[in-house]
């Protein structure tokens, strides 16, 4: 098989091992910080199985499209206005995972349950080893435009 192929025909494997590989790195970050404070452990949890899920959602999809032959190739996915229902749903998907990102952020406590899990996102971030709830809340909503942004585009 052409090397070629099989980047267009398994690039999205790659994304599924980086959001993977992200998931045990913030895990061993974490560790000591539950080990000086057990009861964070649960919260942690969530929050690490959450970017797992979320983030692999797109890329299964896109897999799924590109093997079962719905989707030829992964440059397929840049072409949405070829109204592909499988290059459709991955767009909706990530509209659908910033949605609910501003949602848990602003409306469900999800900016205050990250500044209490330290070491998730906001470790080291400009020289700071902590953040506000209003400057998660900034970063989450730079973070969805620069995404919708660039999806668009």
């Amino acid at each position: 098989m052409d090397g070629n192929i099989l980047i267009d025909k398994y690039f999205w494997i790659a994304f599924i091992v980086v959001t993977f590989i992200n998931y045990v790195v913030l895990k061993i970050r974490v560790k000591p910080l539950i080990e000086k404070d057990a009861s964070l452990e649960e919260g942690y949890n969530k929050i690490l199985n959450s970017i797992v899920t979320w983030g692999n959602l797109p890329w299964v999809i896109m897999g799924y499209g590109i093997v079962t032959n719905h989707v030829s190739s992964i440059s397929d996915y840049m072409k949405p206005q070829e109204m592909n229902p499988y290059v459709l749903l991955f767009v909706a998907s990530i509209f659908l995972i910033y949605i609910l990102l501003l949602r848990w952020i602003f409306f469900k406590e999800g900016a205050e349950m990250l500044l209490k899990h330290k070491g998730i996102f906001n470790k080291g971030v400009y020289g700071r080893d902590s953040m506000s709830v209003k400057t998660i809340k900034f970063y989450s909503l730079l973070i969805v435009f620069i995404g919708v942004v660039v999806t668009i585009f």
